[in-house]
């Protein structure tokens, strides 16, 4: 892989299993494509794998065509550079207490295991840039958030045996979707943050989060007083 991304090869074909894809490597061609030319390339590369989920089929990153480009119309002033540098600094501040953590745990001289900590940094950031929730996950591994989300991202299905057996994707995902395998319990969510009213209230986190909730909101009675 390292001499495909060398400039004799800026440009090359490969194959995700059956399926021929062309990649792209010359930042200039990346530039013309993500920014210049982006409206053009809405169908996602996993477009076809949840298509026949009520629920996911709704994402973003599974909608096409036109459905695609009025979602992210909608979304798009979410994601303003002032919201992202405002984002930034709560990514920062989860940063800092991850590497606390590895300090700390360096001076026991005893092995970590490094996943569980970017793991509750993963957590962390969602938790409180997303929720306006401020966690500490990798000391407190048992609150409802981090609970929640390990139910939610677990799973005893190994995804891997179905290419081995050539079962095809999407029945794969009707039968993880209909167990409810991918279900995330909102309630969860909702019920910690309402008891936590000082990480809701009094920090920048729960205004980035109302932001993005009004901005949402607004565009969609638009949509619906435009219907009407």
């Amino acid at each position: 892989m390292t001499e495909f991304l060398s400039p004799e090869f800026s440009i090359y074909r490969q194959f995700d299993g059956s399926r021929p894809v062309l990649a792209v490597a010359d930042l200039k061609l990346v530039r013309e494509v993500l920014v210049k030319e982006f409206p053009s390339f809405t169908d996602r590369r996993i477009s076809h794998l949840l298509s026949d989920i009520d629920v996911l089929k709704s994402m973003l990153f599974v909608l096409a065509g036109e459905e695609w480009k009025q979602m992210r119309s909608v979304l798009s002033p979410c994601f303003t550079p002032g919201k992202i540098k405002r984002v930034v600094n709560i990514i920062k501040e989860c940063g800092r207490t991850t590497a606390e953590n590895f300090r700390t745990a360096a001076k026991s001289g005893k092995p970590i295991q490094v996943k569980k900590f970017y793991v509750a940094y993963a957590m962390d950031v969602i938790a409180s840039a997303a929720f306006s929730v401020q966690l500490d996950s990798y000391n407190d591994p048992k609150n409802k958030f981090f609970q929640s989300a390990e139910k939610a991202f677990s799973t005893y299905f190994n995804i891997k045996y179905a290419f081995h057996r050539k079962y095809k994707i999407k029945k794969i995902f009707r039968f993880l979707a209909y167990f409810n395998m991918c279900e995330y319990p909102l309630h969860t969510t909702l019920l910690y943050t309402t008891t936590h009213p000082d990480s809701r209230d009094k920090n920048l986190r729960f205004a980035v989060w109302m932001g993005v909730r009004r901005n949402f909101i607004e565009q969609k009675r638009k949509k619906i007083f435009i219907q009407v």
